[in-house]
């Protein structure tokens, strides 16, 4: 199982409407794209200030690399990374960070 986790620095002007509504179209993504085992949203809950502006992260679980690879060419995920994903981040894809892991038993997102 792979872990794909992706966080961003949203624009300081970006409601919590919006924010919303980014965190519910990347959610719903996996009922357009198959190899979408799992999805998580993710809030900072650090006091520590160390996060760089990352306040929010999506935790994505596939079946393997090629199905995470199918799920970064989808459309659909084409769509709605650029249509209204972009548009909300601070500095475009300069303000994603992402982090794929293999997920080991135990660890999938159940």
């Amino acid at each position: 199982m792979i872990e794909h986790n992706v966080f961003w620095q949203f624009r300081h002007d970006a409601s919590q409407e919006t924010i919303r509504s980014v965190a519910k179209a990347l959610l719903d993504m996996g009922t357009h794209i198959p190899s979408i085992k799992r999805a998580r949203w993710y809030d900072n809950l650090s006091r520590e200030q160390r996060d760089k502006g990352f306040h929010h992260m999506i935790a994505l679980w596939f079946e393997d690399r090629s199905a995470l690879e199918a799920y970064l060419a989808h459309p659909h995920h084409q769509s709605v990374s650029g249509d209204i994903l972009l548009p909300a981040l601070a500095q475009g894809v300069e303000s994603l960070l992402v982090f794929d892991r293999q997920a080991e038993d135990g660890t999938d997102g159940r």
